[in-house]
């Protein structure tokens, strides 16, 4: 292996090892996540006897934003890092065009080159066209 394709490969395997770390990471919040939860609720629960009146759900707090953090986080990890939303709006732009193709297709317009017909090639090396006129075809092969 030449240094050129081993300086690729530790550059490669690094950015992967990283990417690898952030699930990892990621994975872990969300463990972490579920069961700080659990505990916020239980205390809440066994404090209040889940009585009605029992006092605000403060845990409401933890769940919303720590939720919304990791919602940040995938969003990040998932999306942003794989070009997810510059993919997307080139995809919608792709449709928008195929769909401007139809629309001007249908009014009669066209962006590509009108085709001719069929093409022969004369004795002296002319070009004829099947759709011109028949004295056009007459003239060249009378030139022989």
């Amino acid at each position: 292996m030449s240094d050129m394709d081993d300086l690729d490969y530790r550059a490669i395997r690094k950015r992967v090892e990283e990417r690898m770390e952030q699930r990892t990471k990621f994975f872990k919040d969300i463990a972490s996540y579920i069961t700080t939860n659990i505990i916020c609720w239980g205390i809440w629960f066994f404090f209040t006897g889940g009585r009605e009146g029992g006092g605000f759900p403060w845990p409401l707090f933890v769940t919303f934003f720590w939720g919304l953090g990791l919602i940040n986080d995938a969003v990040q990890l998932f999306f942003r890092d794989n070009n997810f939303l510059e993919n997307m709006r080139e995809r919608e732009f792709q449709r928008e065009v195929e769909r401007e193709r139809e629309r001007l297709y249908r009014e009669g317009y066209s962006d590509a080159k009108p085709k001719r017909g069929e093409v022969a090639l004369s004795e002296d090396g002319e070009l004829i066209y099947e759709d011109e006129p028949s004295d056009r075809r007459r003239d060249v092969s009378s030139l022989n």
